[in-house]
């Protein structure tokens, strides 16, 4: 095409050129060539040579060091784009877009408050007239630079003054949908999730294949148990990424809570054959096909879960959990026990074994268990209401006798 073939006669040019002065401003014109066809390595490689001779009064080498920091930080060599930052600084080389740059370098290297000085400084060049802001990059000297600020403040935790920098640069630029998605992190922070939600939903609205916007989100979406609008997100990551196992764990969470257990357990099978040997999947499963009716099922799956990891304490509580409702209130008791062998700190667990006992009419145990949950959590109210029961139960059965 008509670029490879400028590309092909600036090669030509260098390796022809018999002037080293010239030859440096052809190896310049080639690696900005390929710094313009977004091929950053090979602009690195002749911007390099180019810069390793360069000379300040000329009015390329500003550009030069600009392009050779830009194109480093891009493949992800912020140290190397540092270096050369700092060539140009010996130079006496002062220009907008290298302080762009060298900021950027600082952000991928997360010092982000030297990010902030050196951005805050591209716009203070910019503001003199710089030739690259007004010619080559306007958006150094405005929204670039805004939103530049916005993640070196948001990496400090201020997030009121990102959010501020982020309106500034959608002002002026409202497709630049980083800018938004990063001013929805600033309320995701603050955990002002409404405002969050909407902002990356927006973004997502604008731009459908917005990936960070898009994890975010679900991220929201999981944390406030908003499992409906987590649903097409999750079922459509599971299906695009069937070897992953966290997006089925996430899909079989989303549909459980949902009440979707057909799907459930299809995300659970797969997780199944992803780790046959993991035994919160089997009990996760088992829970699946206890909501489905499908006892048999559910407690081989926790005997499966019991089999793999004898210490698995989820496990026993809720095949526990299933034989109290099954109504086999001794086996329960039973099984209940053996949870709490390997979790003696679940007030829970020695919830539900009180209550087998109040089923089984053994109120005087079932109030010692009650009495041990609440010293595990003092704040149980259902414990309060059940040991209360179980005491007037005693007293009934007392006046009787």
């Amino acid at each position: 095409n008509k670029h490879e073939r400028f590309i092909r006669m600036l090669q030509r040019e260098v390796e022809e050129c018999p002037d080293e002065g010239f030859r440096q401003f052809h190896l310049f014109n080639l690696g900005n060539a390929y710094f313009t066809a977004n091929d950053p390595e090979n602009a690195v490689h002749y911007l390099a040579i180019a810069a390793e001779t360069a000379d300040p009064t000329e009015e390329f080498t500003r550009s030069l060091f600009t392009e050779l920091a830009t194109s480093l930080h891009r493949l992800g060599r912020s140290g190397e784009g540092l270096y050369w930052c700092s060539r140009a600084d010996a130079l006496g080389v002062e220009h907008a877009g290298i302080e762009f740059a060298r900021a950027y370098c600082h952000i991928l290297l997360k010092n982000y408050i030297e990010a902030e000085t050196y951005f805050l400084k591209a716009l203070e060049l910019a503001k003199k007239g710089d030739l690259y802001s007004e010619t080559g990059d306007a958006g150094i000297a405005t929204f670039k630079t805004w939103y530049g600020l916005s993640l070196a403040l948001l990496g400090q935790n201020r997030f009121a003054e990102a959010r501020k920098w982020c309106e500034k640069a959608l002002e002026i630029q409202p497709s630049m949908h980083d800018a938004r998605y990063i001013l929805g992190m600033t309320y995701f922070h603050e955990e002002r999730f409404e405002l969050a939600t909407q902002t990356l939903e927006e973004t997502l609205r604008l731009y459908p294949a917005h990936s960070d916007a898009r994890r975010e989100l679900l991220r929201i979406y999981t944390l406030t148990k908003n499992w409906a609008s987590a649903l097409p997100y999750v079922r459509n990551a599971a299906h695009e990424q069937q070897m992953d196992f966290d997006a089925q764990a996430k899909w079989a969470t989303c549909c459980e809570s949902l009440g979707l257990y057909d799907e459930a357990r299809e995300a659970l099978e797969r997780m199944k054959r992803l780790a046959p040997y993991a035994p919160e999947v089997h009990v996760s499963l088992g829970r699946i096909y206890s909501a489905l009716g499908e006892n048999a099922e559910a407690i081989d799956s926790f005997a499966e879960a019991i089999h793999i990891d004898s210490h698995h304490a989820n496990a026993y509580f809720n095949a526990g959990d299933l034989l109290y409702q099954m109504g086999y209130y001794t086996k329960a008791a039973e099984t209940y026990l053996a949870g709490l062998e390997v979790e003696p700190t679940r007030a829970s667990g020695f919830f539900t074994l009180g209550n087998c006992y109040f089923q089984t009419k053994e109120y005087a145990t079932a109030i010692a268990c009650y009495q041990m949950a609440l010293e595990q959590d003092p704040t149980l109210e259902r414990v309060k209401n059940n040991l209360e029961l179980a005491q007037e139960m005693v007293l009934q059965v007392a006046g009787v006798a």
